[in-house]
């Protein structure tokens, strides 16, 4: 019953693991009813490849051929997906084809293809609606990456880097770029999915302290991009890689969610996999976490069959949605192997 809205697959992305063939099986192994392909938006300047990617000796140009490998190798995968694909993969890490029995009884996994943005310089929006529409991509995640062009969430020396490009030079400073930089993100590109909307306090002083207390225009400005979300629906994820990063709870913080909750806005469950073992990671933490701010239910996308449309919808996609009670009864939890605290009786 889970869903996962945000993942990548080491055949794609240089700081992944896993084949996209092992992402796609692991998922069936855990249940999900949802799962999201997003590879990162390739970037086409050279001065922005990371680390990884120079010493893989990789350029712009195969940056954009391999993203035009993933969205082929996606579709390939849902094929499989919905032809009951049991998950079979050899030693390489390539689907094997075989198949369930029609009559197996268990739920079709939904695929949706899609990616995730950028915001490195005002030139990555249009690149991203160029890309969505010659692949007719499905989703778009939203995020923010870089202010100034300087990466954010790579380690403490680049995001230092960031804060001094900053004027003011100070954590006040960055903060206010960076939620210029998500408007320009939600309100150029209306992504359905808005993806781990304060990965800006991953390497600050100190993630719990509220963005309030930072001064400036920070609060204001989160409340300008919260409205924004809310008026076209956007779905933001609850994104549990940030406990495995060492917070003690997902993206976004109690702050952040409280103000989107006033608001209206909507929320999925996200678990921004970069290998089979950071899948459904954490999400024990996830659901707690909902309950005790009061969300009763979350949000997932679901690809109609040509011709038909919804009430609610998002691009192309239906939103439906789920009790968080509900998801407490899932086999997700057994397949997994993680132990979910019991929901509070208050």
């Amino acid at each position: 019953m889970p869903q996962t809205h945000h993942s990548h697959s080491g055949s794609f992305c240089c700081h992944a693991k896993d084949t996209l063939p092992l992402m796609v099986s692991r998922a069936i192994s855990l249940h999900y009813t949802t799962l999201c392909l997003t590879e990162h938006v390739p970037r086409d300047t050279a001065s922005d490849l990371y680390p990884e990617e120079v010493a893989a000796s990789l350029t712009p140009f195969d940056l954009f051929q391999r993203f035009d490998q993933y969205v082929h190798k996606a579709r390939e995968m849902r094929k499989l997906v919905k032809a009951g694909w049991t998950g079979a993969v050899d030693e390489k890490g390539e689907a094997i084809a075989e198949f369930r029995k029609s009559e197996s009884g268990l739920p079709e996994m939904e695929v949706l293809i899609g990616m995730e943005t950028e915001y490195i310089r005002p030139s990555s929006l249009s690149m991203a609606l160029e890309l969505r529409e010659k692949y007719a991509l499905e989703l778009l995640i939203g995020s923010v990456h870089h202010v100034n062009t300087i990466p954010i969430d790579f380690d403490q020396a680049t995001f230092q880097r960031a804060v001094e490009s900053c004027s003011p030079p100070t954590e006040t400073g960055l903060f206010e770029a960076y939620f210029d930089h998500h408007f320009e993100v939600l309100s150029k590109l209306k992504p359905e999915v808005v993806g781990h909307w304060d990965l800006i306090r991953l390497f600050c002083a100190d993630f719990k302290k509220d963005l309030k207390d930072y001064g400036g225009q920070v609060w204001e400005k989160c409340v300008r991009n919260a409205e924004e979300v809310a008026k076209y629906g956007g779905l933001v994820e609850v994104n549990s890689s940030a406990v495995r990063k060492g917070w003690d709870g997902p993206y976004p913080r109690p702050d952040v969610m409280k103000l989107l909750i006033s608001k209206g806005a909507r929320f999925c469950l996200s678990d921004d996999s970069h290998s089979t073992e950071q899948m459904g990671l954490n999400y024990h933490v996830v659901i707690p976490y909902l309950e005790s701010l009061g969300v009763e239910r979350v949000h997932y996308l679901e690809k109609l069959p040509m011709g038909q449309v919804a009430v609610d919808m998002l691009g192309g996609l239906k939103v439906s949605s789920v009790k968080v009670s509900d998801l407490r009864k899932s086999m997700f939890w057994q397949a997994i192997g993680q132990v979910l605290p019991a929901a509070s009786s208050s």
